[in-house]
């Protein structure tokens, strides 16, 4: 039997949910403007208080999605839940999830402690992404990726993160943030390319101890 979980719980083992057909899910586009929507058609034995059950759990409109017969994560961002019809025995329910265009694959922190000049990572999804990037050490400090010098972070003193996905630079790790340091940084926020990325981080004090990237690939 197929299902979906939203947000941990299960439609078919904690509702009784079944498929009437099964929805066709998007492939992201760079192209798309709007975000794409996925249809479910799902019945259930009617019943007053698992309606109920289920509004309740339908309520919160954002969240993790996630499908028996695929292997996305859908992040969503809006829910339009409807009655298609009813009887005394049966109910058939509409439900349209509002997601976003890219999944994100889920993987550990990459952590390198040495060769800061020639750190490789091979992009695991289908696009372009935008790292999370926590380095520590001390001094002016340049990142190049694939020959391209993105940026540089000036009077770096301990740690420093460049988080892409929101531009901002800051000292400390990305949890635990000081002060922001977007004064200090010159250049482009780092990008992560289909394939291949060769990275180099370099301090004018030669005093790197780590680098950690959270690469965020997405499908």
């Amino acid at each position: 039997m197929n299902y979906f979980v939203f947000n941990d719980e299960n439609s078919l083992e904690d509702y009784d949910l079944y498929f009437e057909t099964l929805p066709v899910l998007p492939l992201a586009s760079v192209s798309e403007t709007n975000n794409p929507q996925i249809t479910c058609v799902l019945g259930f034995e009617t019943n007053k208080k698992k309606l109920l059950k289920i509004r309740r759990w339908l309520s919160i409109n954002e969240g993790q999605l996630k499908f028996s017969y695929d292997d996305r994560t859908f992040n969503v961002s809006n829910i339009i839940a409807t009655e298609y019809s009813k009887n005394k025995t049966f109910t058939i329910i509409n439900i349209i999830f509002e997601v976003d265009k890219y999944c994100p694959i889920k993987m550990m922190p990459i952590v390198f402690k040495d060769n800061f000049d020639n750190l490789m990572i091979f992009n695991e999804g289908n696009y372009s992404s935008l790292p999370l990037i926590t380095i520590e050490g001390s001094g002016n400090i340049d990142i190049t990726i694939n020959e391209f010098t993105y940026c540089m972070i000036e009077n770096v003193n301990g740690v420093v993160t460049l988080d892409s996905e929101i531009q901002e630079c800051y000292e400390g790790y990305s949890n635990q943030a000081i002060s922001l340091k977007n004064r200090d940084m010159y250049g482009e926020f780092p990008v992560l390319d289909n394939g291949s990325n060769r990275i180099s981080v370099s301090s004018t004090t030669n005093s790197l101890t780590k680098v950690t990237i959270v690469p965020r690939w997405v499908l």
